[in-house]
């Protein structure tokens, strides 16, 4: 089953290679491009199998593990054969917060598929090419031109792709970790028995209650949390996961019997091709992915010297093709806000187009969302009160209330791992000891005044207001305190962590001692601590490697990379660090199970299975429940009659429209000057500005022919939506050429008849 799933992954990252080419050398896609694409791809997987190397057998699941699997192939069957249904003239679906992206992906597949010109424009954001990876888009489109139904593909791909992974998720954490993925939550099912005043402001939503506007009576338990239902919120609604969660584990099952000589798994690896064509074709379908996956290798390279040799050769093979791989996505780097036009003049030469904005620094994550002030309000706290009590209340009450018991499993698992790297020099007694001695003492310097207003070194940039410089120095004096050094670079490193806790420690309090330390930003100190400590672990484990030290490769490399999210945003909307944080968690939670939950009793090991996923269970189940209502998406007659109205219009075009998921124009697959703003922010560009012109052009602006010439626009729809958005009113442009119409619609063209500027505002 391995290699099969294997197989189809080779086959679809080919295909998805292949229509990149072509779709360059051709122009755009094409039915003929398709079908060599597609064929390519399942030459390459059909290969793959006969060739496939004979392995060991997996063993199958046994006892309980039967209810992770039972509930998996309940999980893939309710969510993608019901992902999208026709009934009549209705197209629907049985996922409430997947009607979004629903439309956005079904827009980028009819636009591929009708022949947009590579790399893409965008089709929701006049003025730059399009900033996503699409991968999975792009071989429904292929299905799509191959004469596969666009809602029956995606309803195909989607099973198959969700079966893969969990394939690969039980080769690589066998049933925990396929329970880790459906199941992951933290306290929040406690709300259940709190009143549903109280239960609405912690969650961000209704909860088991009728709600406004149309929300079903549901047990919704994620809400506007930060720490989400993986597959409830990844991954049905992001189709790059389809691809990138079971090529990502296939990869990680294969170097770890590749690199550590199989241990823990069951010596399946695939071929140098193999590994090769899924990490390179990566980042045409996850980026965030390929991100987690390369750290990762980074990881090995420092802690395997004898490694080092052929991981740089297959890192150095893989740099240029998988680096264009990201300028792909990335837009080329063509994708910016168009510029401001203040006359006609500028029209063909227009200024320069200002940067978007991607990646930032967000120290703490989503600590200081709106949703976790709201719900310590409904408890009885009060957020607004700027003392280390209430930021340490608020911390605790955001972690626990996403990850539960997770942090404290995940603790218990490092500190095995220190014992292991350090050979059991570390005492878990002397390290809560010294931590609680570090905080004692920072609470008494100063009353905690320089930490509360964040004036360390004199710089006010703390997390959320409080400067996180006394946990540094709790947790770098726990880690030396801990340590029991038998040789001198362990004595030198102990030494050395407990001067800088005393740095950190006594510092706060003498800021003019150090005058010179003042531009170092205070948030990112513990972040290169970690780095250091992370660095210098896998350095130690390489200088006196022996097999059972693979753990700690995996281990150490992936806490610090949920750590990295903590502190800097890999998007625009800081959620998105989610893509990130799915890998470290995925990959530590084998690790978990077999160091730490294993080792307890059998009951103990229930009720800590129960805390781990009880709430991720309701989540799940609460929204995928039989009896979840439908929500419509589109209307098939709609479709049809906007496509009819618009064929004249080329491809390329962008036309005016009222900017919302469910427009028919991004359903059909057409180019809109301005999609959904959500999808715009978090695709890295600023959609104000559009907006702005779009509803200054809509309601009739004297100058609107300015404004649609600096959108690139020629024609503009005027349909139901827009009729209760903008109101009717006296529009210049209703004088110009109609080019199409239906029942409730018309599509002008707004440069015909061509008439002078000043004439806009008679």
């Amino acid at each position: 089953m391995i290699q099969c799933a294997a197989a189809f992954l080779y086959a679809m990252s080919s295909s998805v290679l292949l229509a990149i080419v072509l779709g360059f050398a051709c122009g755009g896609l094409n039915t003929a491009a398709a079908l060599v694409s597609l064929s390519g791809g399942a030459c390459v997987g059909l290969f793959s199998l006969l060739r496939r190397r004979p392995c060991a057998p997996g063993r199958g699941p046994r006892g309980w593990e039967w209810c992770a699997v039972a509930l998996f192939a309940w999980f893939t069957v309710r969510a993608f054969l019901w992902l999208v249904t026709v009934e009549g003239d209705e197209i629907k679906t049985v996922v409430w917060n997947n009607v979004g992206d629903l439309s956005l992906h079904l827009g980028f597949i009819r636009y591929l598929a009708n022949g947009a010109p590579f790399w893409p424009e965008s089709p929701i954001f006049a003025g730059g090419k399009l900033t996503y990876a699409l991968g999975s888009d792009l071989f429904n489109s292929l299905l799509v031109l191959a004469g596969i139904d666009v809602y029956r593909g995606l309803v195909v791909v989607g099973i198959i792709c969700c079966a893969i992974s969990g394939v690969a998720l039980w080769r690589w954490g066998r049933a925990f970790t396929m329970a880790g993925f459906l199941c992951n939550g933290g306290f929040v099912a406690l709300v259940l028995f709190l009143p549903h005043s109280i239960a609405e402001a912690v969650t961000g939503s209704p909860v088991g209650f009728p709600a406004a506007e149309g929300w079903p009576t549901v047990v919704d338990l994620q809400g506007a949390i930060a720490w989400k239902s993986i597959p409830v919120s990844m991954f049905i609604t992001q189709r790059g996961f389809l691809f990138a969660l079971p090529a990502g584990l296939l990869l990680l099952c294969s170097w770890r019997a590749r690199f550590f000589g199989g241990q823990g798994a069951d010596e399946w690896r695939m071929p140098f091709w193999g590994e090769y064509l899924l990490y390179v074709a990566m980042p045409i379908f996850h980026v965030h992915s390929f991100i987690a996956l390369s750290l990762m290798l980074g990881a090995f390279f420092l802690a395997r010297p004898d490694l080092r040799n052929p991981l740089f050769r297959f890192v150095g093979l893989a740099l240029l093709p998988a680096t264009a791989l990201v300028w792909l996505p990335m837009g080329m780097l063509q994708s910016s806000p168009p510029p401001m036009v203040y006359d006609m003049s500028e029209v063909d030469n227009p200024p320069p187009s200002p940067a978007s904005n991607v990646m930032g620094w967000k120290p703490g994550w989503m600590i200081d969302d709106e949703v976790t002030r709201s719900g310590v309000t409904a408890l009885g706290g009060d957020p607004a009160v700027p003392t280390a009590g209430a930021w340490v209340a608020r911390f605790a009450y955001f972690w626990l209330l996403n990850f539960g018991v997770l942090p404290f499993l995940v603790v218990a698992l490092i500190v095995m791992m220190l014992r292991m790297v350090l050979r059991r020099n570390i005492r878990i007694r002397r390290a809560f000891l010294w931590c609680g001695g570090t905080l004692l003492l920072c609470s008494f310097l100063n009353g905690w005044e320089h930490y509360r207003t964040g004036e360390l070194f004199g710089d006010p940039r703390a997390v959320d207001g409080i400067s996180m410089t006394p946990l540094l120095a709790a947790v770098l004096a726990a880690i030396a305190g801990a340590m029991q050094p038998k040789d001198r670079n362990s004595r030198m490193m102990r030494g050395w962590l407990f001067a800088v806790a005393a740095l950190f420690a006594v510092g706060a309090s003498l800021p003019p001692a150090f005058a010179a330390l003042r531009s170092v930003p205070v948030n990112a100190l513990p972040l290169l601590a970690a780095m250091v400590v992370t660095v210098w672990l896998l350095l130690r484990v390489g200088s006196d490697w022996h097999a059972p030290l693979w753990p700690a490769v995996f281990v150490l490399p992936a806490v610090y990379i949920f750590f990295l999210c903590c502190f800097v945003k890999f998007a625009p909307w800081e959620w998105d660090n989610t893509k990130v944080m799915i890998w470290p968690y995925l990959i530590v939670l084998p690790f978990v199970w077999d160091f730490v939950i294993s080792r307890f009793r059998f009951w103990s090991r229930v009720v800590v299975c129960e805390l781990l996923f009880f709430s991720g269970f309701i989540t799940l189940t609460g929204a995928l429940r039989p009896e979840m209502p439908y929500r419509t998406v589109a209307s098939r007659s709609e479709l049809e009659t906007v496509e009819r109205a618009v064929r004249g219009i080329p491809i390329t075009e962008p036309i005016l429209a009222h900017p919302t998921h469910d427009h028919p124009l991004i359903l059909i697959g057409r180019r809109v000057a301005l999609g959904y703003p959500g999808h715009i922010a978090s695709h890295g560009m600023s959609p104000t500005r559009h907006q702005n012109h779009i509803t200054a052009i809509m309601r009739g602006a004297w100058d609107w022919r300015i404004l649609a010439a600096e959108l690139g626009a020629h024609h503009l729809f005027w349909g139901r939506r827009e009729q209760s958005e903008y109101g009717a009113g006296e529009q210049d442009w209703r004088e110009s050429q109609l080019v199409g119409s239906g029942p409730d619609f018309e599509v002008f063209d707004i440069t015909t008849p061509s008439l002078p500027v000043e004439a806009a505002g008679n």
